[in-house]
């Protein structure tokens, strides 16, 4: 957008010099080819106003010109005032939301622990400086919803027993938990004790132990994104998030010593597990109720 003077806009000066140079031209034409005489009482200026009819009209065109450009860049001036106004305007609240942010991380032990950097996990929540929005962004809460039901589901599935591939499980369950760690950048929570560890392509993987390892880790991961967005009060209702919340919760008040809990076997392709019997529901293809068991007939 222009700011620059009204007068050194070509918009303004270029119709602006062709009018008048038409209107002078005109009126020199006239000049040159009547024969005028001085006459300085209303009857000259009458005639005056009528042999220059056409010049005066071009020179009116020109000043209803100049009016329209001189109205058309305070458009433009105010239009852009109001453009860094607003731009202004979300930087500062940006910071703001940060620095409030920042607190509300500080006061949650659980958050302060296991997010690496606040800015970070802001931005990819509400979007940097640029792009800010005060709210989860729909997209990014649509992306991470969609790994909480795979992880809900991986669970579930595990939860059910039957004769499993448990690596692969627990390889897709991999991913959709670091997409969760990367995306709102937390910190990994097993520890050595907590992990097998598997050389794929020459790479170290974490692998859980056990059921009960895999379900605490899920727990861990589903609180802090919990906590992270409860800051802008978007929270999750869907079935597979309150789901899980709701089994971790009745059997850490039980003890989890009380609950059947498989060794996993990477060993083998296929491992026998004994079902655990949480109380997994069955939850629909997007996660947010959950279906209607089914009966046998």
């Amino acid at each position: 957008m222009s700011n620059k003077i009204l007068f050194k806009e070509p918009t303004f000066y270029i119709p602006v010099m062709i009018l008048f140079i038409l209107s002078l031209g005109s009126a020199i034409l006239i000049i040159l080819n009547s024969k005028l005489e001085w006459n300085w009482s209303y009857i000259g200026f009458n005639y005056a106003i009528t042999i220059f009819k056409v010049p005066l009209g071009i020179f009116a065109i020109c000043g209803t010109w100049a009016a329209l450009a001189a109205a058309n860049h305070r458009s433009q001036l105010m239009i852009q005032q109001i453009e860094e106004t607003s731009s202004q305007n979300v930087f500062t609240n940006y910071f703001k939301h940060l620095e409030e942010f920042q607190k509300y991380i500080d006061k949650n032990t659980l958050l302060s622990k296991y997010l690496l950097n606040v800015r970070d996990t802001h931005d990819a929540l509400y979007g940097s400086f640029d792009n800010f929005t005060p709210r989860v962004k729909l997209e990014v809460k649509d992306r991470i919803h969609n790994q909480v039901v795979k992880v809900y589901n991986i669970l579930r599935t595990i939860d059910q027993g039957g004769k499993l591939d448990i690596e692969l499980e627990i390889k897709k369950w991999n991913m959709a938990t670091s997409f969760i760690e990367r995306t709102l950048n937390i910190e990994a929570g097993m520890t050595n004790e907590d992990v097998v560890v598997k050389k794929i392509e020459g790479h170290a993987v974490p692998y859980p132990k056990d059921y009960v390892v895999l379900m605490l880790e899920s727990g861990r991961l589903f609180g802090v994104l919990e906590l992270a967005m409860k800051f802008s009060i978007d929270s999750y209702n869907s079935a597979a998030f309150t789901g899980l919340r709701q089994v971790i919760s009745i059997n850490r008040s039980k003890g989890m010593n009380s609950i059947h809990n498989p060794l996993f076997n990477y060993m083998n392709e296929f491992q026998i597990i004994k079902p655990i019997g949480l109380g997994l529901k069955e939850v629909s293809i997007d996660g947010l109720t959950y279906l209607k068991p089914k009966t046998q007939e």
